[in-house]
């Protein structure tokens, strides 16, 4: 992991994962389906397109769970458009985030979050990463577990005071610059 750290464990649990299922795979599909969304002013993340078979694939995102009503509704609409089979919600979800410098393979932090959350039988559903963050989905019951796992993976507790580890239920403010102050995590609102 030479040149890679880890400064802070982000989490989330105010979104929801939205997932066309059985979305014809052709080009421009996804145009489409964002465009409907774009116009119902659904802010989506963390998008993920899985094959499922020749000629149809799922679509998943993340929305703010405060959108399921309008999203829920935007995607129906446009799966009916587009001959997709169904439309599916999870909002028992929850992201966790590493943040920090260099955590792109072969930095070694991915296998180390699979590896944490393999020997914890925590399942990870969804996972993207880059040079700053690696955030991935798991049940949001997992979440203060996961989190307390990471700050002990990569020794973030040093750096807390006792309460703040103690805390396990506050949200990060995903607003603030990955790039701010160093406050590891479970931020106090």
């Amino acid at each position: 992991m030479e040149n890679a750290y880890v400064y802070r464990i982000a989490h989330d649990t105010n979104e929801a994962r939205l997932t066309l299922i059985g979305v014809p795979d052709k080009a421009g599909i996804g145009a489409i389906i964002f465009r409907a969304l774009a116009e119902s002013k659904i802010h989506v993340d963390m998008i993920v397109y899985n094959k499922v078979n020749a000629n149809e694939t799922s679509v998943s995102f993340m929305i703010w769970k405060k959108d399921i009503p309008e999203a829920e509704q935007a995607a129906k609409q446009v799966a009916q458009q587009i001959g997709a089979k169904a439309v599916k919600i999870d909002d028992d979800m929850a992201r966790i985030s590493i943040i920090g410098r260099g955590l792109h393979n072969p930095s070694g932090i991915v296998a180390e979050l699979f590896e944490v959350f393999g020997d914890e039988n925590i399942n990870i559903q969804a996972i993207t990463t880059s040079e700053t963050r690696v955030s991935c989905l798991v049940k949001a019951e997992e979440t203060a577990r996961a989190v307390k796992l990471l700050i002990k993976k990569f020794s973030l507790e040093r750096n807390m005071r006792k309460d703040e580890f103690e805390m396990h239920h506050e949200e990060i403010d995903f607003q603030l610059p990955f790039d701010a102050p160093i406050d590891y995590t479970l931020l106090n609102n």
